[in-house]
């Protein structure tokens, strides 16, 4: 379950943070093109994953920025995670995980 996203420097949308803890069960993300639906999902895949497939990372930067930034925070099994991942030029992604509030 994802509770929280926060998005900075990702394509070329600046979604500072997006909350879903008031919804129950399914949620749609709808809005007009070029609104910032592809963006929500591609950080979230970045999130847990670490890369797109069929896309290079860096190409995840907004344009004229030099890192992006996207923190997740979810529920799963009962634990609560907090997942961050930092992307350069690059397209490093150093990777952070916390389980219950420990590294």
């Amino acid at each position: 379950y994802i509770q929280k996203i926060k998005i900075n420097n990702s394509n070329q949308y600046k979604i500072p943070e997006k909350d879903f803890n008031n919804i129950q069960g399914f949620g749609e993300i709808s809005g007009p093109v070029g609104s910032g639906k592809t963006t929500i999902g591609e950080a979230v895949i970045f999130g847990l994953f670490g890369s797109i497939n069929g896309k290079n990372n860096s190409d995840l930067i907004s344009w004229g920025e030099k890192h992006s930034l996207i923190e997740l925070w979810c529920t799963s099994k009962g634990r609560n995670l907090y997942i961050k991942r930092e992307l350069n030029s690059y397209g490093q992604s150093p990777l952070c995980v916390e389980v219950d509030g420990e590294e």
